[in-house]
């Protein structure tokens, strides 16, 4: 651990901000860039932060060390004494408070968000309830690095080799079974299918079925500890009514594991934020329909869609109120 904190140190080190560095770079957060020279203060991720600190305990000869993920969330884990212990190294900036809490023990991060929200490891959603995936092989960090891509050129434009390397990559992986336990990099693959011209005629499965895959790994492995994968599955089912409905269901899905988690902002923020990214969609785009310059209320053209759905929203909302209360 001890390690882990002065390698961890020496990153946040080298990510100074300086007004010379590439503030507008999409990819700033990328391996290359952080090896390659200056990193802009706001452009080191978590996910960065803690791939290089694996990447480096391995160099310096600590073989345990692996990459392990949440939802929103990176760490360093090791293993120690016959068990697996997790540290934090995700805290940016370089003063004492910020260095003095890299390489902590996961559970003792927690400590103060006990006292004042009764949030601990086993019931943060940051950090999955204790149900983090571990990259114990490099297939599956390098799963994780392929996953994470950032394909965008511009906020509204995205490279498309880019997006065909990404997937290709994830193929890959996936046929040589490095993704089996991995729902992020499966709903990745998905997405991927899912916004690039593919060709139907080989025996790669719909990306649905990689979004349903990734849904069954979640339950399965992670105790249902994941709302991602409902929302990956959910989001644009927006063009067939019966899809609707399937999409609301999913949505439900995803709120009923969040009102498993305790409520609080610190914990949870990202969270709240896709929620009610989720509530405006529905607002917006499905209860409402584009009349010319207007909105006007959907009409549901089979009544038993219309009932489906509105059920499933009321799931939805429920959940969510449970969640909060």
């Amino acid at each position: 651990r001890q390690t882990v904190q002065a390698l961890s140190n020496a990153i946040w080190t080298r990510a100074q901000n300086r007004k010379s560095s590439m503030q507008d770079e999409l990819h700033a957060n990328s391996l290359y860039t952080c090896l390659h020279g200056d990193v802009d203060g706001k452009s080191i991720d978590c996910f960065g932060a803690a791939l290089l600190t694996v990447i480096g305990m391995n160099i310096l000869g600590f073989d345990s060390s692996m990459l392990t993920l949440s939802e929103d969330h990176a760490y360093e884990s090791h293993s120690w004494d016959g068990n697996v212990t997790t540290c934090e190294v995700a805290i940016p900036g370089n003063n004492k408070a910020a260095q003095s809490k890299r390489g902590k023990e996961v559970s003792e991060t927690f400590i103060e968000m006990q006292r004042s929200s009764g949030i601990t490891a086993e019931t943060s959603w940051l950090y999955m309830a204790n149900n983090p995936i571990l990259c114990d092989t490099p297939g599956m960090a390098l799963a994780a690095m392929v996953g994470n891509m950032n394909c965008d050129v511009e906020k509204q434009s995205k490279n498309v080799k880019v997006g065909e390397l990404k997937r290709d990559m994830l193929w890959a992986l996936h046929e040589s079974n490095y993704m089996a336990t991995f729902p992020f990099a499966m709903m990745e693959l998905g997405e991927c299918e899912e916004h690039l011209a593919v060709d139907r005629s080989n025996d790669k499965p719909e990306p649905i079925m990689l979004f349903l895959d990734a849904i069954s790994i979640a339950r399965d492995v992670y105790g249902d500890s994941q709302t991602y994968p409902f929302l990956y599955a959910g989001q644009d089912n927006i063009y067939e009514e019966y899809r609707l409905v399937e999409a609301m269901r999913l949505y439900s899905e995803a709120s009923h594991v969040a009102s498993s988690y305790k409520y609080d902002t610190k914990d949870s923020m990202q969270l709240m934020k896709h929620m009610t990214t989720v509530a405006s969609l529905l607002a917006r785009d499905v209860l409402q329909v584009d009349n010319g310059a207007d909105k006007e209320p959907r009409n549901w053209r089979h009544r038993e869609n219309g009932v489906a759905f509105v059920t499933w929203l009321i799931a939805f909302f429920d959940s969510l109120l449970y969640w909060e209360e």
